[in-house]
């Protein structure tokens, strides 16, 4: 079986890739699915060696896999709120990442924030919240890119970035 989600629609190019991915997965098994993308959160750090070794896999399965790792979600839904809490949380994701040699295409700044499962904030709160995660992230790694907001499902009100579902920063 082959699965290749890629097809060009134009100017948006649809990924075949993983949201969420705790392994490690044999390489070779999935050179087959071809992950072009995979967003992973804080789990990679609950067993270190099991997060490398998945990290590894999916880069020896394409070396130029996109990787973004979740910058808040509902482990973290109210950290935000005490600004230098946040500050110091994103600082320490950005040190592990950097101690275990595992560098993220991007940093996505909240799972679902349209969510109060995952954001307990206000629409302007979450923009406040994506100005101090960039700039604290870059105070650490200028050349870091982000992502915002990821959103669950399509609604006429979401409001976060409406005109332009995701936005890299």
């Amino acid at each position: 079986v082959t699965v290749d989600g890629k097809q060009s629609t134009g100017t948006i190019k649809k990924l075949n890739g993983f949201l969420t991915f705790d392994g490690p997965f044999d390489p070779d098994a999935l050179k087959a699915l071809r992950p072009d993308f995979w967003r992973t959160s804080w789990f990679m750090y609950r067993d270190p060696d099991k997060g490398l070794s998945t990290y590894q896999s999916f880069k020896q399965a394409n070396p130029n896999v996109k990787v973004t790792f979740i910058l808040g979600d509902d482990s973290s839904k109210d950290l935000w709120r005490d600004g230098t809490k946040w500050e110091e949380f994103v600082k320490a994701h950005f040190a592990i990442s950097k101690q275990l040699n595992m560098p993220y295409d991007y940093w996505d700044i909240w799972s679902e924030p349209n969510s109060d499962f995952f954001f307990t904030g206000s629409r302007e709160q979450f923009y406040e919240v994506v100005k101090r995660t960039i700039q604290t992230g870059r105070s650490v790694d200028p050349q870091a890119k982000f992502a915002a907001p990821s959103v669950a499902g399509f609604y006429d009100d979401i409001g976060l970035n409406a005109d332009k579902k995701h936005a890299v920063f």
